[in-house]
């Protein structure tokens, strides 16, 4: 009984992320210039094991706040052993987005690999086109889910994508 008060008193004394501003959004909620930090784990070997991180890195896309992203450019770099390549580089072939008036959404993009990898660090050219396959010299598979949470007025949003090789998330602020 005394846990199940606390669960409740937690649960009611803890906003929960989607609304917790009580703001009212639309794709006009994101506007500008966002710098991301991105993480990409590998799913683990077995059920018994972590999540693996594989890499991490950084982008910087610019919302047009009518839906779009209008450019964009990403690194990304090994982090399971050390001086494992060079980091990947990649430009925004294209993009967009939508989101809901509780600041749910989602984001689609293409990314065109630039220059970059070696030592075993492979680079492809990355997407998430709307027939759900990533696109490139290495294809990881269908992506499964691709979604988004908007805060703060859109000044933050945090994003997510898994597809069958692991999970991606990107936490991104307005400049």
């Amino acid at each position: 009984m005394i846990k199940r008060l606390l669960m409740l008193t937690i649960l009611l004394s803890t906003p929960s992320l989607v609304g917790a501003d009580r703001e009212t959004y639309s794709d006009s909620s994101l506007a500008g210039t966002y710098e991301c930090q991105i993480t990409t784990f590998a799913w683990p070997h077995s059920r018994e094991e972590p999540l693996m991180q594989n890499s991490k890195g950084t982008s910087e896309v610019v919302a047009d706040g009518a839906g779009k992203l209008s450019e964009g450019s990403m690194s990304l770099h090994c982090v399971r052993e050390e001086n494992e390549g060079i980091p990947c580089k990649y430009g925004l072939r294209n993009g967009s987005y939508t989101i809901n008036p509780d600041g749910s959404g989602r984001t689609d993009g293409q990314w065109k690999f630039l220059e970059g990898g070696g030592s075993g660090w492979k680079c492809f050219d990355l997407g998430l086109p709307k027939n759900g396959m990533q696109v490139g010299v290495v294809k990881p598979g269908p992506v499964f889910m691709e979604s988004m949470l908007a805060t703060k007025a859109g000044a933050r949003t945090y994003n997510v994508v898994y597809d069958q090789t692991g999970i991606t998330i990107s936490v991104c602020d307005r400049k």
